[in-house]
């Protein structure tokens, strides 16, 4: 089965705990607060305001290609078929944020019920956000693409649960040549080659020489890894596989598959390198399984994807985004693993990433336990609504004119929930100059630069890149005197970022 997407990098490192084995970059001093995180990258409304723990979710500023005034009509339906309310909306038979189903574990799908719905036995236990904007990265002009989001629990494992029909949109949108990385992938700009640093210097550490080996590296992006592969572990071979792959090998011992995994004969391997593509993937089961048969003997399994634990646990709708399938904690990636006959011999998760590395085994037997990740789930609702209605308020109260900082899905997604498409007192501020001028899909102000001079007059300034808090809150107080008693958090904490 192919992959959702092309997003080969979107784990974030940021500042927890450190672990001598997964040591994450670390962001140089002088440009902390330039620093754009992936996903934990996180007033006063000119709109009504919704009912407390309630997102307005469909106060859009329509995309060109929707009807003036209708959010995206075709695509603005839940996972039942029903138009979600105005107010965050789902069915019956879902939660809608602040107000989680009870468990139905036991329940029995009706014969009736779509197969994509009977999947899991907790599939009647939902989570219904309603309409998110579709997240492809800073835009050149104003205007979101509104598409349903739905989460709930299958074989153990929190899931993007909407229709074929929905996915298929979510795959075609992301497929065009407009895609933007949510984190730039090694090689492509410098916070991608911190990581793909920190990555290699994992999988070093971990797995040694690679002297001899054949290796595919699955969803590559670049050929960052795949020269350095070769280059410092001495890999004999290495097979880069991505449809969006558009370099041309410098080696003779690199070979480039354009085209998904899954889809195309591949040599067996001794390694397979997997960095942050997973967590994209339709049907783990069937790709899980590819990965297995294509491993030689001893073979094994170099696994990257984002850890969702802190992020659900902290209701960060930051998380949220359509081209992520999956939200893994590091007991759900095992469980999923060891079903599909890849035992876990390694793992670590810090800064919100889960690194783990698998050999074929036979598979466990049974289903993966549902109850946690469904626990998981309601805790994530609750906290969002909590999460949303402090938002809210803080953003209505906090003196003007007001700095957000932090261009990501996080406030994208925040701005859409609210309804907080227009504001003359709220001014967007980056740190990464790529975002400079374009616009978030759900605000109408373009984005400036961290550096602006302008920064200056800000009386309040609230921080959306969470994982980044601490390092932005100091950077803003060097460059522009701004004291830390104007500087606030957009969650309650210090975000997911934080032990």
């Amino acid at each position: 089965m192919t992959t959702a997407c092309r997003n080969a990098s979107c784990a974030a490192a940021g500042g927890g705990g450190r672990s001598p084995s997964t040591t994450p970059p670390t962001t140089p001093s002088t440009s902390s607060i330039y620093a754009t995180p992936r996903a934990p990258s996180r007033r006063r409304s000119s709109a009504a305001a919704p009912a407390p723990g309630t997102p307005a979710a469909a106060a859009w500023s329509p995309s060109p290609s929707s009807p003036r005034g209708s959010p995206a009509t075709s695509a603005a339906r839940s996972s039942t078929g029903r138009r979600p309310s105005r107010a965050g909306g789902g069915s019956s038979t879902g939660s809608t944020i602040g107000a989680p189903a009870p468990s139905s574990a036991t329940a029995t799908p009706s014969p009736s019920t779509p197969a994509w719905r009977r999947s899991s036995p907790v599939a009647a236990e939902r989570l219904d956000l309603g309409l998110l904007p579709l997240w492809r990265g800073p835009q050149e002009r104003p205007g979101a693409t509104p598409l349903p989001f739905v989460l709930g629990v299958e074989a153990g494992v929190v899931r993007l649960a909407l229709p074929p029909a929905e996915l298929a949109r979510i795959t075609a949108a992301y497929a065009g040549d407009g895609y933007g990385f949510i984190t730039s992938p090694p090689g492509s700009s410098s916070w991608g080659d911190r990581l793909g640093e920190w990555y290699l210097e994992v999988l070093a550490r971990r797995l040694g020489s690679l002297a001899g080996q054949r290796v595919v590296e699955i969803g590559s992006g670049t050929l960052y890894v795949a020269e350095r592969l070769v280059e410092r572990l001495g890999a004999a071979r290495v097979t880069a596989c991505d449809p969006a792959l558009r370099q041309t090998p410098r080696s003779p011992a690199i070979a480039v598959e354009r085209a998904y995994f899954g889809t195309v004969d591949l040599p067996p391997a001794d390694l397979v390198v997997s960095l942050n593509t997973l967590e994209h993937v339709p049907d783990l089961g069937p790709h899980l399984r590819a990965i297995r048969r294509l491993l030689r003997p001893g073979g094994r399994l170099f696994l990257v994807v984002p850890d969702c634990s802190r992020g659900l646990a902290a209701g960060d709708v930051g998380i949220c985004v359509h081209e992520h399938l999956s939200y893994f904690t590091p007991d759900s990636l095992l469980a999923t693993l060891a079903a599909n006959g890849l035992e876990t011999t390694w793992h670590d998760s810090r800064e919100d990433t889960i690194f783990a590395v698998a050999r074929p085994a036979k598979p466990v037997a049974g289903r993966p336990d549902d109850r946690r990740p469904a626990a998981l789930l309601a805790r994530f609702g609750r906290a969002l609504a909590a999460n949303l209605a402090r938002a809210r308020q803080l953003l209505q109260t906090l003196e003007r004119p007001l700095a957000c900082h932090g261009c990501s899905v996080h406030l994208s997604n925040l701005f859409g929930l609210l309804g907080l498409e227009h504001d003359p007192s709220i001014t967007l501020f980056d740190g990464d100059e790529r975002k400079v001028g374009r616009y978030l899909p759900t605000f109408d102000r373009p984005i400036r630069s961290a550096r602006d001079p302008s920064y200056r007059r800000m009386a309040s300034v609230v921080v959306a890149a969470m994982t980044y808090y601490r390092e932005i809150a100091e950077g803003l107080g060097r460059e522009h005197g701004i004291p830390p008693a104007r500087i606030h958090p957009i969650l309650p904490s210090g975000g997911p970022g934080d032990d």
